[in-house]
């Protein structure tokens, strides 16, 4: 994130769709194609060259899901730095909200958690922990 974010605290560009040259503007473009394609079943939802985003725990993948990091990010860049130019403007639209990320797409996650999680999410120490005082060797995603 600190690389997707450099542009817009040098001053060089005022959002995260507009930092050339970073992961976050490719995953933006990529996901503006997905949202507009009239076959998105032909489409990628994220970058093909890039590492996925995923809410399983797949070792070719980082668990966080792309909706997640963008609003992340771009709550991230609104946050004014006293050491950096620039920052995203509070009167920017959401990120979120200018790629048509809905809360539908939300409760879909949140519907299937547990498919996506098994029984419960975290780091792997704290799954450990918590296998460890339930009396049990492991829980989904920790062998």
């Amino acid at each position: 994130m600190y690389v997707d974010l450099n542009p817009v605290r040098a001053k060089m560009c005022d959002d995260l769709a507009h930092s050339d040259f970073t992961s976050i503007q490719e995953r933006i473009q990529t996901y503006q194609q997905y949202k507009s394609s009239q076959c998105s079943l032909t489409k990628e939802k994220q970058p093909v060259a890039l590492l996925p985003f995923s809410h399983s725990q797949d070792k070719h993948a980082i668990a966080f899901s792309l909706e997640d990091y963008l609003e992340l990010a771009d709550w991230s860049g609104r946050a004014i730095h006293p050491q950096k130019r620039g920052y995203i403007d509070s009167k920017t639209p959401k990120l979120i909200d200018t790629l048509g990320i809905t809360e539908d797409d939300w409760i879909e996650v949140i519907k299937n958690f547990r498919r996506h999680y098994g029984n419960f999410a975290g780091t792997e120490q704290s799954l450990r922990r918590c296998a460890n005082e339930h009396h049990h060797c492991w829980y989904k995603g920790v062998g």
